[in-house]
């Protein structure tokens, strides 16, 4: 996953291997390094990078690539791409629940488990999130602001 280049002039990479990376656009040096085993998906979100990895979804600091905040998905539980919403991070799992938590603090504010899991990112629309499971299912689920 790569985030084109952000106000801050950097672009911001996830990679299996090495983790989250953030690149000086104009040079293509790394400007910092965070851990993050398995690491498959991020977006920018104000001062903050959101990036899952495999069992865990982090939010580093922009500026330095420090931790904000962690929350762990599960033993080898990979995650969709993350989604902003209504202040929630929308994150779905290849085994497990949707889980939504706040984007400031990383605490849980919900789940949704139709039993099978998911491939697919949420759809975020104004008021409502699409997602279909593993199984085939559509889901609408209202998010009021």
């Amino acid at each position: 996953s790569i985030e084109a280049p952000e106000a801050d002039s950097r672009v911001y990479v996830a990679s299996a291997k090495v983790g989250v990376i953030a690149l000086d656009a104009a040079n293509g040096e790394a400007v910092w390094t965070a851990a993050l085993p398995g690491a498959n998906h991020l977006l920018v979100d104000g001062p903050r990078v959101i990036a899952g990895g495999r069992g865990e979804l982090q939010a580093l600091d922009r500026r330095s690539g420090a931790t904000i905040w962690k929350v762990a998905l599960g033993r080898d539980r990979y995650p969709t791409q993350p989604v902003i919403m209504n202040g929630l991070v929308l994150v779905a799992r290849d085994r497990g629940p949707l889980l939504g938590v706040d984007a400031q603090t990383g605490e849980p504010r919900g789940e949704f488990d139709p039993g099978s899991g998911f491939s697919q990112p949420v759809l975020a629309l104004p008021g409502v999130a699409y997602i279909v499971s593993n199984g085939g299912a559509l889901f609408s689920l209202g998010l009021l602001p």
